[in-house]
């Protein structure tokens, strides 16, 4: 079989999917974004107007944010830094003069150069855990951590090159003086458990994040408080530094070696010079004066390794390059897509602290001081010059007209946020995306390829294991030439093909419960084929806008993660309609058809690809090992003009994960309160729901998005309203419901029912008269609620107040086309006449003129349509 198309098949699954995984979900990987290449730098095109736009994507952490990093820094620390004993740090090197008798010279503390040891201290994390907290600081844009009592254990080697003056134990005996002692030491305080007389120290770590050097965090430190409290010193020899050397020696010549008989070469390290230095430095003045000098590199030393410990040297920027054949499912048409280059990058001045209610300087202690953090989003198709397969070949791109993207108007996101009764909630984390951001990236992906659409019948059936979900028998009802040319069960083929990239406007004021999003494709191109012979035949094509209003929902799934779920609200809805080729259709209301095919092929991508996952509290609880409780508590549009969709979120630490499934009460099964009703450009039908007062349900149907949450309505029922339920068959509806107004909770399932939208319809034929047509209508129905529209040439549609056309509004030469619509909105095929230009003769007037229907092929439609009412009856 032919195949008209070769093209990238991708659909929109749509902006949020890639920036919210990117932005949000994104730290240490992007789920199923391939990076392509490691080496990638954006932009690949300088010719492309791929500008990153700035404020694109924010953050505020509020006091609430800061109190739970607090709570949960114990845990970090835990995993960072290790058992007692496990954060060794070396002891900056220093050369000390000293004059206290008994020794006089040099007092060495080596830094592991030229074969020498190294020293290093051992760093108790007893203070990180219980004794540590986070502040903002405002005048610097900052975060304080404040380490109390921090104690710190030693290893220290001392190298002496000193006299040494003995006093002698008998009385009138001088002192014995020893000159040129080159020895070591080594002290020590405990290494398994914080002793209690380790050095103390309270310090403040105050970090600011260095956009210039974006691979690192500045920080100031000051040690507030410093102590050594007794000492119970370890003082040890045995070094092979310095004490292998050398003969201990007195003035006149005479060394330990030939006085001692059995002296090793290390006797004056371990009997003569350590004893001497443990007598000296176990006074606590003493060792904290030699200390003092290395103190404060020392801390400096321990508090780079805590925080390459805790936040490693990584940039402030990212650039990845996406594989958008993963974005999707994977179809024969999709591989030729672009990758999507991608850029995320702090901007200067990124880091900003302030607060509501207290001027600049003065805010560090009011409830409502949050930091703000504003980076750059920026996206871009990336072509490979040497790589003639990857362009989708369905995108013209004009490089000489390029789009700008401008920046938003940064607006602080608020202490609090507030709901629909005006009642002010606090939050921890919020985020704000630009809507200018969003359209670079549906820019992008327009010139990806990744929107270019071909799928047929059986690529629909496999992606929603529904069959039948998409033929030439489902267009009976609002299409019927299409069953006409290649009967009921032939296979169909959708190309879509986009002339311009979609647009996104963020609707002002829009909260949780409504639409937040306005999604556009304007001028898309829609081809429908049909199998005829065993090859694609075109049935028609046409220009058309095409829209869809979305809702972001909060909700959780059953394991309690918070979701986003991007519910269709409204459409797709289809204007601007422009006819390119329909030979082998005309006559067909088209117009009608496309809401339901689109709403079909569309959905077929869109049922998977609008949940986000946007888990906050799962990579917490692992990093943490205990509990985190995360919530999405708000989505609402702000910014100036409704230019950003921001989240707001909450975050605790908690026992154990907590269980959201709260018992609903148990309802009757809902059915069907009537038969599926059309209407221009849409079908539904009621659902009765008993007991479903103070509920409210969302559904889907045929495995689609699911729609946004609904209660019943004046008339206790539950409205079903979808395109797609216009297609003659059987639709599956699944229902799921929740207490009204409450997206913390688990939703929960309720039903899944099948309706069927069946084959029959009126039949309409006209009958000329002197003074005009009588419009001749069969129904099974009957003709209650019966309406009649007439065009005139290529004129809209209008109402007849009755089943006859006048002669006299009809100008000669004209064709005029009616169809009958019954009560339950299904339409009858057109019936046509083409009016002669000379005046009316006998014989025209007892002719028939049934346009696409003539009175014999009319009673056969009657016959037919009779054993299908049969069969529904039954």
């Amino acid at each position: 079989m032919s195949n008209p198309g070769d093209h990238s098949l991708r659909s929109t699954r749509w902006t949020l999917l890639l920036t919210l995984a990117l932005t949000i979900g994104c730290g240490g990987g992007c789920g199923g974004c391939a990076s392509l290449d490691d080496d990638y730098i954006y932009p690949t095109r300088l010719a492309v107007d791929t500008v990153p736009v700035a404020d694109a994507f924010r953050l505020r952490v509020t006091e609430d944010g800061i109190d739970f990093f607090e709570a949960a820094l114990p845990a970090v620390i835990e995993g960072a830094l290790g058992a007692e004993g496990q954060l060794v740090v070396p002891i900056p090197g220093a050369v000390i003069p000293f004059n206290q008798a008994p020794l006089v010279g040099d007092i060495t503390i080596p830094d592991g150069q030229n074969g020498s040891p190294a020293s290093r201290a051992i760093i108790y994390t007893e203070a990180f855990r219980d004794r540590m907290s986070v502040n903002l600081l405002d005048e610097r844009d900052g975060i304080r951590l404040t380490i109390e009592d921090i104690q710190i254990g030693i290893e220290l080697v001392v190298g002496a090159e000193v006299n040494i003056e003995i006093q002698s134990p008998i009385p009138g005996i001088p002192p014995l003086r020893l000159t040129s002692i080159n020895a070591a030491c080594l002290f020590r305080n405990g290494h398994d458990q914080p002793v209690q007389h380790a050095l103390r120290a309270t310090i403040d770590i105050d970090i600011f994040p260095d956009v210039n050097n974006a691979s690192e965090l500045d920080f100031d430190v000051n040690i507030r408080e410093a102590a050594l409290e007794d000492l119970d010193l370890q003082i040890d020899g045995g070094l092979a530094w310095r004490c292998d050397d050398d003969d201990l020696c007195g003035p006149f010549g005479n060394c330990v070696d030939d006085l001692i008989p059995g002296a090793d070469n290390d006797w004056e390290c371990d009997e003569v010079l350590c004893p001497v230095m443990n007598g000296v430095f176990n006074v606590v003045e003493t060792l904290y004066n030699l200390l003092e000098p290395a103190l404060r590199p020392l801390v400096n030393t321990i508090v780079q390794e805590l925080i390459n410990r805790l936040a490693p040297p990584t940039p402030l920027l990212s650039e990845s390059l996406i594989d958008t054949a993963g974005l999707i499912a994977k179809l024969p048409s999709s591989a030729r897509s672009k990758p999507l280059g991608m850029r995320l990058a702090v901007m200067p001045g990124a880091f900003t602290v302030d607060c509501a209610n207290a001027a600049p300087g003065d805010c560090e202690t009011d409830p409502t001081i949050g930091m703000n953090i504003a980076t750059e989003l920026g996206f871009e198709a990336a072509a490979y010059p040497d790589a003639e397969d990857w362009p989708a070949g369905c995108i013209r791109i004009d490089e000489d007209a390029l789009p700008v993207f401008p920046s938003p108007q940064p607006v602080m996101l608020p202490p609090v946020w507030t709901d629909a009764d005006g009642a002010q909630h606090r939050y921890a984390i919020g985020m704000s995306l630009a809507e200018a951001g969003m359209n670079q990236l549906t820019w992008a992906l327009y010139g990806s390829g990744m929107i270019c659409i071909d799928i047929d019948s059986a690529q629909i059936e496999a992606l929603t294991g529904q069959a039948g979900l998409l033929s030439t028998g489902t267009f009976g009802l609002i299409a019927g030439e299409i069953v006409s040319i290649a009967g009921p069960n032939a296979p169909v083929l959708v190309r879509i093909r986009p002339t311009q990239a979609p647009v996104i406007d963020f609707i002002e004021g829009a909260g949780p419960t409504e639409p937040q999003v306005d999604f556009k494709m304007e001028r898309l191109k829609l081809e429908f084929f049909i199998e005829v012979d065993r090859r694609w035949i075109r049935a028609f094509a046409t220009l058309v806008d095409v829209g869809m209003k979305l809702q972001l929902s909060p909700e959780r799934t059953e394991e309690d993660m918070p979701i986003l779920v991007v519910q269709v609200a409204e459409g797709p809805t289809v204007d601007g309609f422009e006819m390119v080729y329909d030979e082998p259709v005309a006559g067909s209301d088209l117009e009608n058809t496309l809401p339901a095919l689109l709403d079909v092929v569309l959905g077929t991508f869109l049922s998977e690809a609008l949940v986000f996952p946007v888990d906050l509290a799962g990579p917490l609880t692992e990093a943490l090992g205990v509990p985190v409780d995360a919530s999405i508590d708000h989505v609402a549009v702000r910014g100036e003009g409704g230019d950003e969709l921001t989240l707001y979120t909450s975050m605790s630490m908690v026992e154990q994960t907590p269980h959201r499934l709260i018992q609903l009460p148990a309802l009757t099964l809902p059915s069907q309160a009537n038969s599926v009703q059309l209407a221009e450009g849409m079908a539904w039908v009621d659902l009765a729901v008993p007991g479903g007062a103070g509920l409210e349900f969302s559904f889907r149907v045929d495995g689609g998005p699911w729609r946004r949450w609904r209660g019943l309505n004046a008339d206790g029922l539950l409205r079903i309203e979808q395109p797609r339920l216009a297609l003659i068959g059987d639709h599956r509806i699944e229902l799921r419901q929740r207490l009204e107004g409450d997206w913390n909770q688990v939703p929960q399932p309720l039903a899944t029912l099948t309706v069927t939208t069946d084959g029959y319809r009126p039949e309409v034929h006209l009958e000329a008269s002197e003074a005009g047509w009588n419009v001749i209508t069969h129904d099974l129905g009957g003709l209650g609620g019966m309406r009649w529209t007439l065009a005139i040439d290529d004129e809209d549609a209008q109402s007849l107040d009755e089943p006859f056309v006048h002669r006299e509004d009809v100008p000669p030469g004209a064709r005029i086309q009616v169809v009958a619509i019954d009560s339950e909105g299904r339409r009858s095929r057109p019936a046509w006449v083409d009016v002669p230009r000379a005046p009316i003769t006998d014989g025209e007037l007892t002719a028939p003129h049934g346009g696409c229907s003539s009175m014999p092929a009319g009673l056969l439609m009657f016959v037919a349509l009779l054993g299908l009412r049969r069969r529904r009856a039954a």
